[in-house]
């Protein structure tokens, strides 16, 4: 190009860009002086459709719209814009052109005419996607479901979300409830449909709202003495699954009043826990400031099995409003929904969260203290059986979140999955032994915990970002000591041993026996997991779901997606496949099993002689038994 058309060019660029610019803050101040309005019409739930219509504040000129796309709690670029469909922008009564952007799938560009303050945005949104992760799944049903703001707005690229305005309004199906934390503005017209109050969309999009035919609210009673309204919202497939035991009610008072016990005041007015209870949903929890999303089979509540299968899931969702949301990683606190997320310091985020699900699970009495050991070596087993993290160190499961939540379940022994729950577990249990430990048991990690989480003013709403120096550093005003080192260790680790000093020096040990550990046994029947024996996860038909490299399943030619039709010349069961391994030892010959791969058959011969090995946890009395003082509960019952 020649110089001088080049130096024009440049000129040019820079006083586009300007105008661009001003274009830019000129429509970000009109969000931020005016609502957006926007109406969702979930009446059609049942069909799988949500309407939306925006009516939005505008200048003429440039705009580009954005569709939320980086979800937090869900650590990933995973809003589903591809379930945005019927898209028709207009103004004055006028249909306005706009066109997605080539590199950003995620945002629209228009131009907005002259003498045009509104711009309407009409569209649908599809509820429908059955495979997706999280808040991409399933997300209604015949009778219920979770209306997430961030899949039916969008709002000015590059805008804060805390600038944005937003007045919402909703309507449901005849006779449907909704639940929730969005305060109602009861000023509105009476015409059926709910009006809540402006909120910034940061707000907006941090609290969810649960409806269905079937909704019960439960006023929890903590002995808490901040007086703050702890609501359970629960929606059901039916009324019988609503019916909770008095216990039940007590003992999710006990964990608020656990919580209270070490991290004080909460940073909330109110706190709402979502629970939906079906089959149907695809089983999740997700973390906001004022309530949590937690998805539980439609038994969950009403049967103690299924209560204690999925105890640590409500635990571990409170926890996070403090660990994630008020106190949250540098690299998670952006200023909109479209940044990058940076997972690095998911090892706290999620992996103390983890810990903490697990222990305030047995202090409010969920679990009882064999159950909750049950639980960790159940999670110790796993992760020692779990070969990738020979070559996959755990830093990088949390750098690279955004690739291994949607990976299949297939190949998760050699790939790794989110380790960053079990395996933190097992980390952050070995710094709270190591705390009590060298303390004398005059400290603990709930310490760390009141000092690192203490969200401050009482009803007051904020995040405050952290790095992994304000962690290490709070970490020896509890207790003196290379944090840094101790986590870096950790963290850079390919050893294929898992991190067991946790149950090591709190006076226990990881044996396998033939006992089952009651943790494995899914009361509906679930998956067969042999990772400790065959080194293979088998469903209930038969399916491989995962195989581990260098175990009996693996050498023998199995993989996953393979199929068992027969096992030693039976129909296939997973009855007839634990049978099997509790009489390996003595059996003579190696199993014999047919598979289905595809449109061929094979049979193969599975040569193992150990018998039933299931993780559990053996006292050693030659050490002090911390992990029993770690679960006992810290408030009188």
């Amino acid at each position: 190009m020649h110089v001088l058309n080049l130096a024009l060019t440049k000129r040019r660029g820079r006083r586009w860009l300007a105008a661009l610019s001003v274009a830019f803050a000129v429509t970000v101040a009109a969000f931020a002086q005016r609502p957006i309005e926007l109406s969702v019409d979930v009446s059609s739930a049942p069909q799988r459709i949500y309407r939306v219509h925006m009516v939005a504040p505008v200048k003429p000129g440039a705009l580009r719209l954005a569709y939320p796309k980086w979800i937090q709690g869900e650590h990933s670029p995973s809003g589903p814009v591809m379930d945005v469909t019927g898209l028709h922008l207009s103004a004055n009564g006028k249909p306005i052109e706009w066109r997605r952007d080539l590199r950003d799938m995620f945002v629209i560009e228009c131009r907005v005419p002259r003498g045009v303050s509104e711009l309407t945005v009409d569209f649908d949104y599809l509820p429908v996607q059955t495979d997706a992760p999280f808040t991409g799944g399933v997300e209604t049903t015949s009778t219920m479901g979770v209306l997430y703001w961030s899949q039916v707005v969008f709002y000015p690229e590059r805008a804060r979300a805390q600038d944005v305005l937003v007045r919402p309004t909703l309507r449901l199906p005849d006779n449907w409830v909704a639940g929730g934390a969005l305060l109602r503005d009861e000023s509105g017209a009476s015409d059926g449909a709910i009006r809540y109050r402006t909120v910034t969309l940061d707000e907006l999009v941090d609290t969810p709202v649960l409806f269905g035919k079937h909704l019960r609210s439960i006023a929890l009673e903590p002995r808490t003495p901040d007086n703050v309204p702890r609501v359970m919202d629960i929606a059901a497939e039916s009324e019988w699954a609503l019916a909770l035991p008095e216990e039940r009610i007590k003992q999710y008072g006990n964990m608020i009043d656990e919580m209270y016990s070490f991290l004080g005041a909460g940073h909330y007015d109110r706190y709402h826990f979502l629970v939906t209870l079906s089959d149907q949903l695809q089983y999740f929890g997700m973390e906001h400031h004022r309530t949590s999303d937690c998805r539980l089979v439609e038994k969950a509540m009403v049967e103690d099995a299924f209560h204690k299968w999925h105890a640590e899931l409500i635990p571990h969702e409170y926890f996070h409003s403090w660990n994630g949301k008020a106190i949250r990683p540098k690299g998670l606190a952006t200023d909109n929904l479209q940044e990058t997320l940076e997972t690095d310091m998911l090892w706290i985020y999620e992996g103390m969260t983890s810990y903490y699900g697990k222990v305030l699970a047995a202090r409010s009495g969920m679990w009882s203290q064999e159950e909750a050991r049950d639980i960790v070596a159940k999670t110790a087993g796993r992760q020692e059986a779990t070969l990738g993290r020979t070559w996959r160190p755990f830093r990088d499961v949390c750098d690279a979140a955004q690739i291994i939540y949607p990976a299949p379940k297939a190949g998760s022994k050699w790939r790794r999955g989110a380790d960053f729950y079990p395996e933190g577990t097992l980390i952050w249990l070995d710094a709270d032994v190591l705390i009590r430990k060298l303390s004398g048991g005059a400290k603990t990690l709930d310490d760390f915990c009141s000092l690192y989480l203490r969200a401050g003013e009482n009803g007051k709403v904020f995040e405050t970002p952290v790095t992994p120096d304000d962690v290490y550093k709070t970490l020896s005003e509890v207790q003196p000591y290379d944090w840094k080192r101790f986590f870096e260790e950790r963290l850079r680790s390919t050893s294929p041993k898992a991190p067991l000093d946790g149950i090591t020096e709190g006076g226990w040990r990881l044996v396998y026996t033939s006992t089952p550990n009651t943790s494995f046994e899914s009361p509906d029947g679930g998956p067969l997991d042999c990772s400790s024996t065959l080194g293979m996860t088998v469903a209930g038909d038969g399916a491989i779901l995962d195989v581990t490299p260098g175990m009996a399943a693996f050498e023998a030619g199995l993989g996953p997606g393979m199929r068992i039709v027969a096992l030693n010349n039976r129909r296939f069961t997973t009855g007839l496949l634990t049978r099997a391994i509790k009489e390996s030892r003595t059996a003579t010959e190696p199993m014999q099993v047919l598979i289905e791969n595809g449109d061929y058959f094979s049979t193969h011969a599975v040569t193992y002689k150990d018998g039933e090995r299931q993780p559990h946890l053996e006292r050693d009395e030659s050490k002090p038994d911390l992990l029993s003082a770690i679960f006992a509960p810290r408030v009188a019952k």
